[in-house]
């Protein structure tokens, strides 16, 4: 029942284009890349990984992207940007070349801003923070 009851995640579904031939503009997630990008809809079918506006796809699926997660993608520019990725087999923030484009989330302008976004702290390393009350 599981399988046949639990929503399925439309965030993580492969845009489906759908068999028709209208040309709607649509946004959809890329899972791979962890980003919301244009893309042209056929008008019928296909499934829910579609979105009438950026903002829709946003506020449902790149909240649940880790950015940490994803595979460091350049992006198809030709700029020569010195940015910092998280690596996860390695379990450590590198240094990479961004092309200026596209790409993904797992980019950082410094090593301080992807360790402090990416590595695991073990809590009993952590410093004791009393909070504001």
């Amino acid at each position: 029942c599981e399988g046949k009851c639990q929503q399925e995640d439309i965030c993580n579904l492969k845009f489906d284009t759908g068999p028709c031939k209208a040309a709607i503009n649509v946004w959809t997630f890329n899972s791979e890349k962890g980003v919301c990008e244009k893309a042209i809809y056929g008008g019928c079918l296909g499934n829910g990984n579609k979105f009438r506006s950026e903002e829709s796809c946003v506020n449902r699926c790149q909240p649940t992207v880790d950015k940490c997660s994803l595979r460091f993608d350049s992006g198809p520019c030709d700029a020569y940007f010195n940015v910092w990725t998280y690596n996860t087999e390695k379990d450590q923030c590198e240094e990479a070349v961004y092309g200026g484009c596209s790409g993904n989330s797992n980019r950082f302008k410094t090593l301080d801003e992807c360790n402090l976004s990416c590595q695991k702290k073990d809590v009993c390393s952590l410093r004791f923070d009393a909070g504001p009350c």
